[in-house]
């Protein structure tokens, strides 16, 4: 058995509208995209393969909220609360001004009670588990400058002396520990790692030797729905250690560091 595995996973701001891509086994992408609400960084799951996953019967898209408490400087300048969640986990965020108050339903919500693991059960287990069935899935996270991306998706890179992941690892580095630790009862697969940047436009390959070359992206003719990035760097790896140096090496080239 040859198992062949796709997904990615991508972190984005606020100031690009050029959509991220893959073409990787496992692929992590850093870009500028989009924006989000007060307080909060969205994760965005899509299953992008037909039919649709088991879990997900009445869309391939699922959008969750992670709301973070107050920081340092907001508690000193005494900011005002105005989102409010139904606590750990739910499916609504409120949010409240003066007299008016609004609620908005997601397919998730995760309170500035969730941690890290509790965010990676509640939205990246599954995906993960569908990608190993074959589909091809996607999970990005996008917001404003200090809501929380970096933190969701990576978080703390470092292993303890146990080679355990800490309590502030991210989304990544457990989806590099979960898979192989179910591909290790698999006789045959290959797992490959990009990392890529979409920044003011240009597209910058984050693993490559040539610092600053911009890559191409094109359509890709064999599948009209898809789009290939060209001359992008792909690393085999064989372990998840070897994949958290890969990410760490990457986000210490990144031009965007919020």
């Amino acid at each position: 058995m040859n198992s062949n595995l796709r997904g990615s996973l991508a972190n984005s701001d606020s100031t690009s509208s050029t959509p991220p891509s893959k073409r990787a086994s496992l692929n992590s992408n850093s870009n500028n995209k989009l924006s989000t609400a007060n307080n909060g960084s969205r994760l965005s799951m899509r299953n992008s393969t037909v039919p649709q996953a088991p879990h997900c019967p009445a869309s391939n898209i699922k959008v969750y909220v992670r709301c973070r408490s107050r920081n340092q400087r907001e508690v000193k300048e005494n900011s005002d609360v105005v989102v409010s969640t139904q606590g750990k986990t739910g499916k609504e965020v409120i949010l409240k001004h003066g007299n008016t108050t609004k609620t908005y339903t997601f397919d998730g919500v995760l309170g500035a009670e969730s941690d890290q693991e509790s965010v990676y059960e509640g939205v990246a287990k599954d995906v993960l588990d569908d990608m190993l069935k074959g589909y091809n899935c996607t999970i990005f996270a996008y917001g404003q400058t200090g809501t929380g991306k970096t933190y969701t998706m990576s978080g703390d890179l470092q292993t303890n002396i146990n080679g355990k992941l800490t309590e502030e690892a991210g989304i990544m580095p457990r989806v590099l520990f979960d898979l192989f630790g179910r591909l290790s009862k698999v006789p045959e697969y290959s797992v490959k790692v990009s990392f890529i940047e979409l920044y003011n436009e240009d597209i910058i390959d984050l693993l490559s030797e040539d610092d600053g070359r911009p890559l191409k992206i094109y359509d890709d003719t064999n599948n009209k729905r898809s789009v290939v990035i060209h001359g992008m760097d792909e690393v085999y790896i064989k372990t998840p250690e070897e994949g958290l140096d890969l990410v760490k090496l990457g986000s210490n080239k990144r031009k965007n560091q919020d």
